[in-house]
């Protein structure tokens, strides 16, 4: 009876890791490039995920020899996906959390090749210069905040999680620190850093993505595509930011999902 037990436990353990590979090869790529990750490693394994696995920013571009933004960068997964995919690159990255800051600039300078180029900036970006609080998950890194509405976050979350998984997310969101952190406008940044086309920006900032579009100003469009995680719970926000990037052809992964990936390329 024990040998059944443990045999079929094991059967299941095996057809979970085979039904989520990106478990397993999200370990096996923290560990081959010795990566620092603050902010709680499941976190980094499902932002490996939708970056490595789902492919969520994907493009049909090549991104050889041109400039990129990495907005909400996290641990630098992203930038680190680019780095492993395209050569002579430049990506500026931006994260206003100290300890994912430390591991964006850390594993970014590691993990270099291809001649990419990585300045990692330790700030946030919005439609203001300004001080803010947001809300930070020691644990769950990839859902901090600057909208204190975790109850709103939650509620949107359970119509579309598992029972599981909504176990999981009330374990690592338990622990919440308030950080006060600077956010900058992207278009001051642009100028001071004479940056005049950027072939790819990529947002993932958990509910500032509408402030930050507003943030580029009149340099709005440089940018030849904009890929973009938006929390399409909050009432508006989607055709807001559809209305926003009129000179470009949208597609929407899924208009009436939660969240949903928007990408914009310019006409």
């Amino acid at each position: 009876m024990v040998n059944y037990f443990l045999f079929t436990l094991l059967a299941l353990i095996l057809l979970v890791i085979v039904i989520n590979r990106w478990l397993v090869t999200s370990i096996i790529y923290a560990i081959n490039n010795n990566l620092t990750i603050n902010g709680g490693f499941l976190s980094y394994m499902w932002i490996y995920k939708e970056v490595f696995f789902d492919k969520d920013y994907q493009t049909k571009q090549n991104l050889d020899n041109t400039i990129i933004l990495d907005i909400g960068a996290n641990v630098g997964v992203f930038s680190l996906w680019i780095n492993d995919n395209y050569k002579n690159t430049t990506v500026y990255s931006f994260e206003p959390v100290p300890d994912l800051y430390k591991s964006t600039l850390e594993n970014t300078k590691k993990c270099q090749k291809n001649n990419n180029h990585f300045i990692v900036n330790d700030f946030g970006l919005s439609n203001k210069n300004e001080d803010i609080t947001i809300k930070y998950f020691p644990n769950a890194s990839g859902l901090s905040t600057a909208f204190h509405d975790i109850d709103d976050k939650e509620a949107a979350f359970g119509k579309m999680g598992n029972f599981l998984e909504r176990q999981v997310w009330h374990a690592v969101t338990r622990e919440q620190i308030d950080l006060n952190v600077k956010v900058r406008r992207i278009e001051d940044y642009l100028v001071e850093n004479n940056i005049n086309e950027v072939s790819l920006c990529k947002i993932d900032v958990e509910g500032s993505e509408e402030n930050i579009l507003k943030g580029f100003g009149s340099k709005i469009n440089i940018v030849k595509e904009y890929i973009i995680e938006v929390e399409n719970y909050r009432p508006g926000v989607l055709n807001r930011m559809k209305n926003m990037l009129s000179n470009y052809d949208i597609d929407i992964d899924c208009s009436e999902c939660q969240w949903t990936v928007m990408h914009a390329i310019r006409r």
